[in-house]
């Protein structure tokens, strides 16, 4: 049985924003490995954090943010053709093989979030959580470390509840006021809406399968048996 080898190049895209990444490709060069993309759709003040992941199981999980990267990655980068990603990838994996993918994710930065919900950025840190004399759900006291995250300025309004959930809640007592605090919501109901906010700033499109040539195979097959053989130098 022949050995085949899949490349999956897969990009994100914004949908909501109209922001997308097209045009993912890849090549060799000596022992790195260059994936190429397109950004485009942004406005031109928002920035993006860009990394870029693998898969040596066709999709089904990945690995990264992959650290051993240079050129257009990493945080506030702007919308652009022909961008490029050098993966060093014998200083990050000393075995690459199965059928493997790639993936460059593009996250939006506050600019663009802040059109539509305004956030304000809280520096993560450590501190002493529960009661070692409170009721038993509390004890003990315990370290507890919050990385550093943003949260929305201001109560979602229900103007900006409508506009992702489709609809206003049922239990809502004072309609027709756009501006005002959404109220009447239960916990699942705000789940289900921080599910659909997050996939409209951050999502994903189906993996793009992209069929490889004799000469494309033979030069990864090449690079993967390299790498296999834990060859370094």
């Amino acid at each position: 049985m022949k050995n085949i080898i899949i490349i999956i190049l897969l990009g994100s895209t914004i949908p909501c924003l109209s922001q997308q990444i097209i045009n993912t490709d890849f090549y060799q060069s000596g022992k790195q490995l260059v994936v190429t993309y397109d950004l485009i759709g942004s406005k031109a003040d928002q920035t993006f954090d860009i990394s870029l992941y693998v898969s040596t199981d066709n999709g089904s999980t990945w690995q990264g943010p992959l650290e051993q990267v240079s050129g257009d990655v990493g945080d506030n980068r702007t919308a652009g053709r022909n961008s490029r990603i050098t993966w060093n990838v014998l200083q990050e994996f000393t075995q690459l093989k199965g059928k493997v993918g790639f993936r460059v994710q593009a996250k939006v930065k506050t600019p663009a979030v802040n059109d539509f919900i305004e956030m304000v950025y809280v520096q993560g840190g450590t501190f002493q959580m529960g009661s070692n004399d409170g009721y038993s759900d509390e004890k003990p006291v315990h370290t507890v470390t919050v990385s550093d995250f943003y949260i929305g300025k201001y109560e979602v309004t229900q103007k900006q509840w409508r506009d992702i959930m489709g609809e206003d809640p049922p239990e809502l007592n004072f309609k027709g006021c756009d501006q005002c605090p959404v109220e009447g919501v239960s916990w699942n109901d705000i789940q289900e809406f921080l599910k659909k906010l997050n996939a409209k700033i951050y999502a994903f499109q189906e993996p793009l399968r992209k069929r490889l040539d004799d000469q494309e195979l033979k030069t990864l097959k090449g690079l993967i048996q390299k790498l296999t053989s834990n060859e370094n130098d």
